[in-house]
């Protein structure tokens, strides 16, 4: 008989044979992964509109970034080149003088492979061609011509300056009206030479005695060849010198100075004038070296090493060479330098609003991430919890999607960089089409494969792969129960809620905005100097329109349930249940309805921002030109001009021509401070109103008030007199350095005038147009007539007549009219200097690659925030009704009508967009206004000559934020469609299927 196993009896049995086989860890491991991998697969294979949705939040975040450095440094690049393209060839080339005590040829070799080791070491990667000339260090005289007196001939006492030139490479550069280029002569021989065509009365073949200044004994003869002048006196290869001779008038003329030139090797052999006593000196020569700079050899990149290579081989110049060779002087004439330097500290200051766009923006497209990860998760939350009710472990389901994030993440990190530089070329060549030569394949690849962009798109790809494992993590935690009690109640108070960081990053943002009003916007710290080129981007302005977006949205999710709340006790005093079901819903499960609110708010927030940045930017070009300009033309007319009268005949006659004002441009001094001199513009009241550009914000009384007020107080012949003070508007400078208020009288001492006249305060003015910041002291506007008056009155101290130096027009747009108008503003009798146009600044500023590129940039900012905010809602609404297809179907069976359930389902979207879109619009507002006054973008900042130029205003898009609505508003109904449709086809049987988990 079988003896039957006790409990004892099993616990001391031999191992069976599936014991003794356990496999090891390893091979756990292993399975474990496989089944990872199948869930990831299983999951993309059913969940593959979602993921897309994830994936294009990825990519948009990774492109977004990359663009930052990629943009900048295209931008960069062709505001260089647009910089180094209107500057003169003098201004960017480099030009080392080097003056010897004598005319030497071995010292002209000594000091000629000096400065060539010199330029290879520092010059030849951006400068790589050049050229040198020898000049002398005095002129000469000329007594003969042809063996006779040069009296018959030429002016008395004309003189000439020698050149030496290598005339292998001056030759194509010079044109020969006769004879041919000088050559090397035998010994004995008169050195050969080339005059210009200047010289009158002396021809090729004749013969010109020089002699030096102080040394009549040292002379020598020269043999005209040729006669010359240059092609082009603007040629670069020239560097500004200049060939031409200028004799002045009959009245103590200064003597002509004609140029004569010689081959370069001839000069430094045979003109080599030995001094014949011992106080005399030789003729010393002045050695030049002309390097050419290659604008394309010079990138925003190596900004910083041309500079140091500048200075280095200044340093080596004045440390090497004096005292060397003969020589006693060297210096190193460009301006290469400074402009670049002035670049630099331009690129520093005018990134700021390019990042403070981009930051905003990359965080919203890595909220989106955050967004559709969840959803995403959310999605398949059923299916989580009953995989880990059945044993699957946390960490098979956290890299089932960590393998899915990582897949999306790679494919963006590898896409986003090219994308970033298609990006980059669209905005440039969109916006600036005259750099499309610039922008080519070539530096779009060097661009794209550079470090700045892989590391950024590397980090995007992680921070996305993080928003994605944290929504993992959160229903990787969960089991049936618990998910059921998730989604019936909602979750709890979420952490920054419950420890009130909205308020606190509140406070942070009103701290951070307030030292931005004293040391943080661009104007300040331009004028402060604390902007280094090596410091980038402020931190402070990066970090406070960040934090305002993120407190303002956080802000509106503390107030979103409690508003739902209110919803529905509002609700319930209504007729029917579905209005106070949606609030209900709203307010007990705020955090699903929670995450599109915040991002709708966000994407609203930054795409109104973006477009009134775009607005206020367009205005405040327009403002800033009109203000240069004071009027749509100002005229500028120097001495010699035809008298007043003459004057506003002709010009009002110009075609076009539809007013014009005069305007007398000056200054004042005063007796007790010598040191203390304030600018003077002195206008008509009776016409100026009408022509000048104003703006209201510039007085706080109209102009045509202030305009009247000045005519009204006119003091005619006595203007000027301690009885009769000139009434006059001052700046806030002005009166402030003085301490003046309206009323007060004071004395100013004007430049056309000896003696002090007598002025009386009729106004503050904060700023006036074409006045800026030049006179440390202020400025005043004075009445014409009056000021006129009081400058010539004999009493006052007598002058003599004055009459305007400026006339402002008003004009019509026609582009005809002004090419004609221009055409007969070249009058010689009109005395014209200068013609400043309202319309061709506006055209040039808003061309500015710097302004144009963000413009594009604000464009694209814009468009990709509706487009999130517009993904985001047609996903959320999908889903969300998908996933509560079981509630649905439980109202259907206690009496919900299809209708009611579809009314229901749109009541809670519609709270939720309607939440969204009010939050959003009242965070860009807040955005923008408290944010555009520290970015006033544009490169008149940099500019020291123009630093009082109005102050930026806010600008409302208007149009753009109708469009930007109005595509909302479309994408919400499609959205709502959608949601409708899902709840309207729900199907009793299968979604209450019992034994589904």
């Amino acid at each position: 008989m079988a003896r039957r196993t006790t409990l004892d009896d099993a616990e001391v049995r031999a191992p069976v044979a599936e014991d003794l086989f356990e496999p090891p860890d390893w091979a756990i491991a292993r399975g474990r992964s496989r089944a990872s991998l199948r869930m990831a697969a299983i999951g993309v294979r059913r969940t593959w509109p979602l993921l897309i949705a994830v994936s294009l939040g990825m990519l948009a975040a990774v492109t977004l970034i990359c663009t930052a450095p990629v943009y900048t440094a295209l931008s960069s690049e062709v505001q260089l080149q647009h910089t180094l393209a209107a500057q003169s060839s003098t201004d960017i080339n480099t030009e080392a003088l080097v003056t010897s005590f004598a005319v030497s040829k071995d010292n002209a070799s000594a000091i000629g492979q000096r400065m060539d080791g010199l330029a290879q070491t520092y010059y030849s990667s951006f400068a790589p061609t050049s050229t040198s000339y020898v000049t002398g260090t005095q002129p000469m005289l000329m007594p003969e011509i042809n063996g006779k007196d040069s009296g018959s001939l030429l002016i008395p006492g004309a003189q000439a300056t020698i050149f030496g030139y290598d005339l292998a490479q001056a030759g194509p550069h010079m044109k020969l009206f006769a004879g041919r280029l000088p050559q090397e002569t035998p010994a004995g021989q008169p050195p050969e030479a080339l005059i210009t065509t200047k010289m009158p009365n002396v021809h090729v073949g004749d013969t010109i005695k020089l002699v030096m200044f102080g040394g009549h004994d040292q002379s020598t003869v020269v043999k005209v060849v040729g006669v010359w002048y240059p092609k082009d006196e603007s040629d670069p290869f020239w560097n500004g010198r200049s060939f031409d001779t200028i004799i002045a008038d009959a009245v103590n003329p200064p003597p002509p100075v004609y140029p004569i030139v010689f081959s370069k090797s001839t000069f430094v052999s045979a003109l080599t004038f030995a001094p014949q006593a011992p106080n005399e000196r030789p003729l010393g020569m002045a050695l030049h070296y002309v390097y050419f700079t290659d604008p394309q050899r010079v990138t925003a990149s190596t900004i910083d090493t041309t500079i140091a290579q500048i200075k280095a081989f200044r340093s080596h110049l004045n440390g090497d060479l004096p005292g060397s060779s003969g020589v006693f002087t060297v210096s190193l004439g460009t301006k290469l330098d400074a402009i670049l330097g002035d670049l630099q500290r331009q690129f520093s200051l005018l990134s700021l609003p390019l990042y403070v766009i981009v930051a905003q923006v990359v965080g919203l497209a890595l909220l989106f991430v955050v967004a559709m990860a969840g959803l995403l998760i959310e999605g398949q939350s059923a299916e989580i919890a009953t995989l880990k009710s059945r044993g699957a472990s946390g960490t098979q389901l956290l890299m089932s999607y960590t393998l899915q994030g990582v897949l999306l993440a790679a494919l963006a990190a590898l896409l986003g960089p090219i994308l970033a530089a298609a990006l980059s070329q669209t905005l440039v060549t969109a916006f600036i089409p005259s750099t499309a030569k610039l922008v080519n394949s070539q530096y779009l690849a060097r661009a794209v494969a550079s470090q700045s962009v892989w590391l950024p798109a590397l980090l995007g790809a992680l921070l996305s792969v993080l928003a994605l494992v944290i929504a993992a993590l959160r229903s990787a935690r969960l089991d049936v129960l618990a998910f059921r009690r998730e989604q019936g109640r909602g979750g709890q108070v979420p952490f920054w809620r419950r420890y009130y960081l909205d308020v606190a990053l509140a406070v942070l943002c009103a701290l951070g905005y307030l030292e931005l009003g004293q040391f943080g916007g661009l104007n300040i710290r331009e004028q402060l100097g604390t902007t280094d080129a090596q410091t980038g981007p402020d931190p402070l302005l990066l970090a406070a329109p960040a934090l305002l977006l993120l407190a303002g949205a956080l802000l509106t999710l503390r107030l979103f349930p409690l508003g739902a709340a209110i919803g529905a006790r509002l609700a319930a005093w209504g007729r029917g249940a579905t209005g106070m079901l949606a609030f209900s819903q709203v307010s007990r499960v705020s955090s699903a309805f929670g995450r599109l609110t915040l991002l709708l708010t966000l994407s609203v927030g930054v795409g109104l921002f973006a477009l009134n940045y775009q607005a206020s930017l367009g205005r405040n070009v327009a403002d800033r030109a009109a203000y240069v300009a004071g009027a749509d033309e100002l005229i500028a007319v120097g001495t010699g001009a035809q008298p007043e009268a003459k004057m506003n005949q002709r010009l009002a006659a110009m075609p076009g021509v539809q007013g014009m004002t005069p305007v007398f441009r000056s200054q004042a001094g005063s007796a007790d401070d010598p040191g203390a001199i304030v600018g003077t513009l002195a206008i008509d009241p009776a016409t100026f109103a009408g022509i000048s550009n104003w703006r209201d914000d510039y007085a706080t009384q109209p102009l045509d008030a202030l305009m009247r007020e000045m005519a009204a107080h006119s003091q005619g012949k006595s203007a000027g007199d301690s009885d009769h003070p000139i009434w006059t508007l001052v700046d806030s400078t002005f009166a402030n350095t003085y301490h003046l208020r309206p009323g007060d009288r004071f004395q100013r001492t004007p430049t056309e005038c000896p003696a002090p006249l007598n002025f009386v305060v009729g106004a503050i003015v904060t700023q006036f147009p074409t006045v800026y910041d030049t006179f440390p002291d202020g400025y005043m506007i004075v009445p014409i007539n009056d000021f006129f008056t009081a400058i010539v009155t004999p009493a006052i101290g007598g002058g003599s007549g004055q009459q305007p130096n400026e006339y402002w027009l008003r004009t019509t747009a026609d582009t005809n009219a002004a090419a004609a108008r221009t055409k007969a503003l070249g009058d010689a009798a009109l005395a014209v200097t200068s013609v400043t146009s309202r319309r061709a600044l506006q055209t040039q500023y808003q061309q500015d690659p710097l302004t144009a590129g963000m413009t594009g940039l604000l464009l694209i900012g814009a468009l990709t925030a509706a487009a999130l905010a517009i993904l985001g809602a047609i996903a959320q609404s999908a889903l969300t009704a998908r996933q509560r297809t079981q509630q649905f179907a439980i109202l259907r069976t206690l009496g919900m009508s299809g209708g009611q359930l579809v009314r229901m389902l749109l009541s809670e979207q519609t709270i939720v967009y309607c939440f969204g879109l009010l939050g959003g619009t009242a965070l860009g507002l807040a955005l923008s206004s408290a944010t555009l006054p520290y970015l006033q973008f544009s490169s008149s900042i940099t500019n020291p000559d123009q630093a009082n130029i109005p102050a930026y205003l806010f600008v409302f898009n208007t149009p753009g934020a109708m469009l930007f609505y109005g595509a909302l508003a479309v994408a919400f109904l499609l959205s709502l469609l959608l949601a409708a449709r899902v709840a309207a086809t729900v199907g009793l049987g299968r979604t209450l299927r019992l034994g589904e988990d």
